[in-house]
């Protein structure tokens, strides 16, 4: 699963090397991506989404709410690591006691005792580190079948498959590696069951995911601490203001 998804964004990024733009700074590949899109929601809507709802119905809550702190538990190694690319010494601190005690006491962070030791969750990638050595603006891509990130979130998480960042890719038994793929990939999706309905009604669906998405990268980039002036910000003010207009609202 691992090979799939650098597979996808390998080709996303070819793909867009020949693909005539749009003009949108924000989304100047957006007849590829609406593409992908298309396709994501058709394999979401026939194969993911009957799973997850399944999972949901039978899978009690406090387990589901465990697998969901577990795989929150293997991401820890990576958000560490940022914390050190970008400076954020104490978080990274807080970040490690964390993982450490969420892995032992926690069994495997199946359950949560750091919280209550005041060690809080954070969440660093490397397109965040990428956003603090100054690559901040950058464009939408919808990879098909991953979903929505930017080119230069898309860098980074090629960053993160060359370093071997993810704990399961380091799994030598292929049937427990990719189960623990299969079923953290339903587990998250299980998750998203209660925010589809943002998206019911909306006169355009993708527009409103990819606005969304891109708002919340940005707070997640600033820390929730989003400069005034920030260009991607105003870009994305700018162009949902434009779109507004032209769909007559």
């Amino acid at each position: 699963m691992k090979h799939l998804k650098l597979a996808a964004i390998a080709l996303s990024f070819s793909f867009l090397a020949g693909c005539a733009t749009s003009g949108n700074p924000i989304d100047p590949y957006e007849g590829f991506n609406r593409s992908s899109y298309e396709i994501t929601d058709a394999v979401d809507k026939a194969v993911l989404r009957p799973v997850a709802v399944t999972y949901q119905e039978w899978t009690p809550r406090p387990i589901r709410n465990s697998f969901s702190r577990f795989f929150g538990n293997l991401a820890e190694p990576l958000t560490i690591i940022n914390d050190l690319l970008q400076f954020k010494l104490v978080q990274g601190a807080s970040d490690t006691g964390r993982f450490l005690v969420n892995s032992t006491i926690g069994v495997l962070g199946l359950f949560d005792p750091a919280s209550d030791f005041g060690l809080n969750k954070h969440s660093e990638d490397f397109g965040q580190t990428l956003a603090y050595w100054g690559y901040e603006n950058s464009s939408f891509l919808f990879i098909p079948l991953l979903g929505p990130t930017t080119v230069r979130d898309g860098l980074g998480t090629v960053a993160g498959f060359a370093l071997q960042t993810d704990p399961v890719g380091h799994i030598s038994d292929t049937v427990p590696r990719v189960s623990t793929q299969v079923v953290r990939t339903v587990n998250l999706r299980s998750r998203l069951i209660a925010q589809e309905s943002l998206l019911e009604g909306a006169i355009d669906p993708y527009l409103l995911l990819r606005d969304a998405w891109l708002q919340q990268r940005v707070f997640s980039i600033y820390d929730g601490d989003v400069p005034e002036d920030d260009d991607e910000e105003a870009w994305l003010d700018d162009e949902s203001d434009e779109e507004l207009e032209a769909l007559g609202q």
